[in-house]
């Protein structure tokens, strides 16, 4: 049996490229984000592989969650008080980009995004809403998800309903931030789940991923390309 389905260290490689990952999918799949007056040059003039790369850069957004509900789950930690003091960390992170660059936002680009009116300056402020900045929309389902994982830990014999539920939430339809959790959510509670029954998990599953991962990205292609061509 395998005690440790992820090292610290593979856990870090995992985030080094979910980094990667998320670097090309900010600077390649929103080409109408890259100014007129920027000369691109591309591998190719037939096919946008940089679209397509930027596109399955995505799955950053899953590789982040699992690591977070693996971590989590391997911590143990049963304390309310433990996540709250991690989302006042993120918080405190947020509120200073918030107030150094929303500012030269409003005041230094033509078409800033930032509105100095009460209700989405409060909304923006605690991420409850992201029409400030686009890329913004993690900071909720993330909150939600470090909120309710005193309740995953105190309910860790029951992981397998929980997962039911998760998948069962992936495919109902909501809109908004809240849609976005309701999507992404299963990264985590698998990240979670994997790391309730690592000690129950054969000890050549975590070695056979690696070989198992080329035979995966085929598949996920084709989910990126007609995104990527409905953007060309």
């Amino acid at each position: 049996m395998y005690q440790n389905f992820l090292t610290k260290n593979e856990a870090n490689y995992i985030k080094g490229i979910a980094v990667m990952l998320m670097l090309f999918h900010h600077l390649f799949a929103f080409s109408d984000r890259i100014p007129k007056t920027v000369e691109v040059l591309y591998w190719s003039s037939s096919f946008n592989y940089e679209m397509t790369i930027g596109t399955f850069g995505k799955y950053c957004v899953s590789l982040f969650l699992f690591i977070a509900g693996y971590g989590y789950a391997k911590s143990c930690h049963l304390n309310s008080s433990y996540y709250i003091n991690k989302v006042f960390v993120i918080y405190r992170k947020i509120w200073l980009i918030f107030l150094i660059f929303m500012p030269l936002s409003y005041f230094f680009t033509e078409k800033s995004r930032v509105v100095l009116e009460f209700k989405p300056l409060i909304l923006n402020f605690f991420g409850l809403s992201s029409s400030f900045n686009g890329e913004w929309w993690f900071i909720l389902p993330y909150v939600v998800l470090v909120l309710i994982t005193p309740l995953l830990q105190a309910h860790r014999q029951f992981i397998l309903p929980i997962i039911i539920i998760s998948f069962i939430a992936h495919n109902m339809t909501a809109h908004g931030l809240w849609g976005e959790l309701l999507f992404w959510q299963t990264a985590y509670i698998l990240g979670f789940a994997i790391a309730v029954y690592s000690d129950k998990l054969p000890a050549c599953l975590p070695a056979c991923l690696p070989a198992c991962l080329p035979a995966c990205l085929p598949a996920c292609l084709p989910a990126c390309l007609p995104a990527c061509s409905s953007q060309n």
